[in-house]
């Protein structure tokens, strides 16, 4: 197989599979409670398939790639994006927010982000308390994606309107990336496309990314088939709206009463 670990640090580290094609797909790590290492690197197979190359960014800590290989990272990037005719990125949450950091060094053509952070600095964000414990000690100045601006960035921000702190996250990206589309996942919950991807939709996310201006629709379309056999979803809508909406919470635990029983028969 083709690949090369094309940067190796003592935080991040980035592996290109098939590099002489001309077309770029890149994925990073999302958050994992307690990571400590990096994860071992497995390429795209649907991205080779489709005819990319594929790079995967992967740091060894839950640091949002903020620590001191950034910038070296960042300059082997920049000549690494021009090679290309396209960069197509996905990432999930924490990857999510990694591709829109390295996004206009890799000269990046679309994105496709689930659940992303526009920050982590409590400076910016003071209403998000979620990753306190994960970010002390970090240089908040390598992560203002005011600082790397790539305002023809086009492609997708997917999240859940019901997630307040996701919401604004996506809010806010899209007033610095104008040409990212917000697309709503109700009670997706963090992130929000794991109920796609536990319902088969994974390969739907994919297809959009591997486009030069992805698309909603598909996208929603496939999201409104796995819901329906979502524990996930049922559950978090079940959440959502116990207070307010007795009623309609009392459908939701209906949904999930079914779906036990329809597993207990199946078992």
């Amino acid at each position: 197989m083709s690949e090369t670990r094309i940067f190796d640090g003592a935080h991040l580290r980035a592996y290109l599979s098939h590099p002489d094609r001309s077309k770029l797909y890149v994925t990073f790590d999302h958050r994992k409670v307690g990571a400590r290492d990096f994860a071992v690197y497995a390429p795209s197979k649907q991205a080779l398939k489709n005819g990319f190359a594929h790079l995967k960014i992967t740091t060894c800590q839950n640091d949002w790639y903020l620590n001191d290989d950034t910038q070296d990272l960042q300059r082997i990037l920049t000549g690494l994006g021009q090679r290309y005719d396209s960069v197509h990125i996905m990432g999930f949450s924490m990857g999510a927010y990694g591709g829109f950091r390295f996004a206009k060094a890799l000269n990046a053509t679309s994105l496709v982000a689930v659940s992303p952070q526009f920050s982590v600095d409590p400076a910016m964000v003071s209403f998000d308390h979620r990753y306190r414990a994960d970010i002390k000690g970090l240089d908040h100045s390598m992560g203002n994606l005011l600082s790397v601006p790539h305002d023809q960035l086009r492609g997708l921000i997917l999240t859940d309107p019901f997630h307040k702190l996701d919401f604004m996250h996506a809010t806010m990206l899209q007033m610095v990336y104008p040409n990212m589309d917000i697309v709503r996942l109700p009670f997706g919950d963090h992130p929000a496309g794991l109920v796609l991807r536990q319902g088969g939709g994974f390969a739907q996310l994919q297809k959009q990314a591997f486009r030069n201006d992805p698309e909603a629709l598909e996208i929603i379309h496939a999201y409104r088939a796995a819901r329906r056999s979502s524990r996930r979803y049922w559950t978090t809508r079940r959440n959502a709206l116990k207070t307010r909406w007795p009623a309609l919470a009392a459908q939701a635990q209906e949904n999930l009463d079914k779906l036990e029983a329809q597993t207990g028969n199946a078992g």
